[in-house]
């Protein structure tokens, strides 16, 4: 990132140069790349992860980290459970009707998870189902049924590769 021009404090309303010279200063970007290298792997050894720029100014990431780690774990196993508890018997049904419609309405929906990269399931799973349908929430995680579009976008690609590998 050193030899790309520009810097992390730069946005719409650039800050004035002994401001910018400060924060440099302040995080260490004003030394040699292998200084700041070496200072963010023995950081990061601590599990010291500086303070959030832009999501929660001034916060520091791993308190972010820790607040947030439970809920995408949540997610992510939840996703995982059931792209293994769906792909695998239709990977079975798959096989079991090998060159029959239901094999191939299968290969296309495989070909399809594994093409379509998860943010755009996931978005059109959001206009779909929360925008047009309104019958799931696009955001939070209330209830049962906010975790439904992420745990599917997010267990869909899984799912398909479990079919496959049947």
């Amino acid at each position: 990132m050193n030899l790309v021009p520009g810097s992390p404090f730069l946005s719409e309303k650039p800050p004035s140069p002994e401001v910018l010279e400060q924060l440099n200063k302040k995080y260490g970007l004003d030394q040699p790349t292998s200084v700041q290298l070496k200072k963010y792997i023995l950081n990061t050894l601590k599990l010291d992860f500086g303070v959030s720029l832009k999501m929660q100014k001034n916060r520091p990431v791993i308190d972010i980290l820790k607040e947030m780690f439970p809920t995408s774990a949540k997610i992510g196993l939840i996703a995982l459970a059931w792209s293994i508890l769906v792909g695998v018997p239709l990977g079975c049904l798959a096989a079991y009707h090998r060159g029959d419609n239901v094999d191939s309405f299968l290969r296309v929906l495989t070909t399809i998870g594994i093409s379509v990269p998860g943010f755009v399931v996931a978005t059109l799973l959001l206009i779909f189902f929360g925008v047009k349908l309104k019958i799931l929430p696009t955001m939070g995680l209330n209830n049962v049924s906010g975790y439904i579009l992420p745990c599917f976008s997010l267990g869909f690609n899984p799912m398909c590769l479990s079919l496959i590998h049947i």
